[in-house]
């Protein structure tokens, strides 16, 4: 007797929906009907539901829609809504500067993630001074986490040139008070700062009075320029406000330490450390090297390198000049648990180490560094132990994937409520997943390899398992493991452009079963005497 096969038709699926697709546009079959300002189309029921949760939820309840031939949808526009079913039989968009907002809407409105993810897609590729603060503001009304974040950054780090557009006068207080805060924010100086604050003010006087003392007192005024402080003092817009007296203060303490101070050294001190602690306006990527094996002991020494430094070291710097001069640097202090194979997330300036292994139990223990306080602070457990999971942060929320427990591999997923300090269960994967990676794009978290699977990159100079891996200034970084014999402290960055492994420096400590992250150093103009 043959054997039986099984046989798939590769192109079954898009012929199916191409057929569909025609009969709706002839109206052939059509069993409901969806109304925008009196204009219709008509539709399937059945493939609406199949995509959309809406409109499975609406045709299958107690709802009224469920047993209307025509139903009205309301908040979009009918052009919208012929591009939202076009989608849904074709899988294509078109996405442009005119529409892209209003399909956010529809996106969320009928839960269709795909075209929410194209949009995200769109507006993180497409950022300029021009448009970053209104993406930021409707991507944070959606709660479009990662956008937000992005295009915050973006502002941040563009400022000298957003100040400068049209959309700037239009930002909401809220938004202006945020940007006021960070640190990181790339102008010449604060009276760059203080001249954009009086012409916003200006722009909308009546609203924006009440907001004029709390945005002001985000400037550090000492380090306004004579001139323009001056100028201020006599504008009509803030003579009767808390300004004066502010502004007043900075004049009398600059010129104090201008011409009272008889030690220009002391002087010089003060400015850079009152600059340095109030603003910078670029960062540089610090790759960090975390625990892992060596010599038959757990290690929780860290070891770090970045542009400027000709071998690993045990010390970070804290800023780094525009020359590539380091200041202020520091020993990064030992995790407060040795382990290998922990599950490591990186956040700007803070890298997360959860789990891992310390050569005699899992642990569940969950820790994280800040090179802005170069401490270790301890967060609260993981409700298991795990070694080899993958962790990411989506949304702004750390996620921990899978992981090897003491039962196997795990395909559950915990989320890190931050302002509740506790896990939670996620939804799970579809497959148990050890010693793997997770990256995610756009809001949408990706759990790749592990368990056996594999895939094709160049070839590196030595075979290496069990070893650290992360990006920095565009590249992968592959970094100590074992090669069959040997722990291994040698360094490799792969090129994707070129498809090319190359060696680096290699790590003072051999280390197998190391975890590695990227973090962000500020950057600083250094101050003239």
């Amino acid at each position: 007797m043959p054997p039986d096969i099984t046989f798939c038709e590769p192109v079954h699926t898009a012929h199916l929906l191409e057929n569909l697709h025609e009969l709706q546009k002839l109206g052939m079959f059509c069993d409901v009907t969806l109304m925008v300002n009196k204009k219709e189309i008509k539709v399937h029921k059945a493939v609406l539901a199949a995509i959309s949760p809406y409109f499975r939820i609406m045709f299958n309840s107690a709802m009224k829609e469920a047993k209307e031939d025509k139903i009205v949808l309301r908040d979009i526009e009918f052009n919208i809504l012929t591009d939202i079913i076009n989608f849904i039989y074709t899988s294509k968009i078109k996405v442009s500067e005119d529409n892209v907002y209003c399909l956010m809407e529809a996106a969320d409105l009928f839960q269709l993630s795909a075209i929410r993810t194209v949009c995200c897609h769109y507006l993180s590729s497409t950022l300029n001074s021009s448009n970053c603060l209104s993406v930021y503001v409707r991507a944070k009304l959606r709660r479009y986490h990662d956008l937000a974040h992005l295009a915050f950054r973006y502002a941040l780090q563009n400022f000298d040139k957003v100040i400068n557009e049209e959309e700037f006068l239009h930002a909401p207080a809220d938004v202006l008070f945020s940007i006021l805060s960070s640190q990181l924010l790339h102008v010449d100086d604060e009276g760059v700062l203080l001249q954009g604050l009086v012409r916003w003010l200006k722009y909308d006087e009546a609203s924006r009075e009440d907001h004029q003392d709390s945005l002001i007192s985000k400037l550090n005024l000492n380090l306004v320029p004579m001139p323009v402080l001056v100028s201020c003092k006599t504008d009509p817009l803030l003579s009767n406000s808390k300004f004066l007296s502010r502004v007043d203060k900075a004049i009398t303490d600059i010129l104090s330490e201008r011409y009272d101070s008889g030690d220009i050294k002391k002087l010089y001190s003060y400015s850079r450390k009152t600059h340095w602690k109030h603003r910078y306006g670029a960062e540089q990527e610090v790759i960090l090297a975390l625990g892992g094996e060596s010599n038959g002991m757990a290690l929780g020494s860290v070891e770090c390198f970045t542009l400027g430094y000709d071998t690993w070291r045990c010390i970070v710097p804290s800023l780094i000049q525009e020359n590539g001069e380091f200041v202020d640097t520091r020993v990064i202090p030992t995790m407060q648990h040795p382990r290998l194979y922990p599950a490591v997330a990186t956040r700007d300036y803070e890298v997360f180490v959860a789990g891992g292994y310390n050569l005699s139990s899992l642990l569940n223990s969950v820790e994280y560094y800040s090179i802005q306080s170069h401490v270790w602070t301890t967060l609260t457990p993981l409700p298991v132990s795990l070694q080899g999971a993958g962790a990411e942060f989506v949304d702004g929320c750390l996620y921990i994937v899978g992981g090897a427990g003491q039962t196997g591999y795990e395909k559950r997923v915990w989320i890190y409520e931050e302002n509740q300090n506790c896990w939670q269960e996620a939804t799970p994967m579809t497959t148990h997943r050890g010693f793997h990676g997770v990256a995610c794009v756009l809001g949408i978290l990706f759990a790749l390899g592990g368990s056996g699977k594999t895939f094709d990159m160049g070839w590196m100079s030595v075979p290496r398992s069990n070893f650290g891996i992360t990006v920095s200034f565009r590249r992968i970084y592959c970094l100590g493991g074992h090669d069959g014999i040997h722990y291994l402290n040698t360094v490799e960055k792969y090129n994707p452009h070129t498809n090319r492994w190359h060696c680096v420096n290699a790590m003072q400590v051999r280390r197998f079963g190391v975890t590695a992250g990227t973090v962000h150093v500020p950057v600083i103009k250094e101050e003239p005497i």
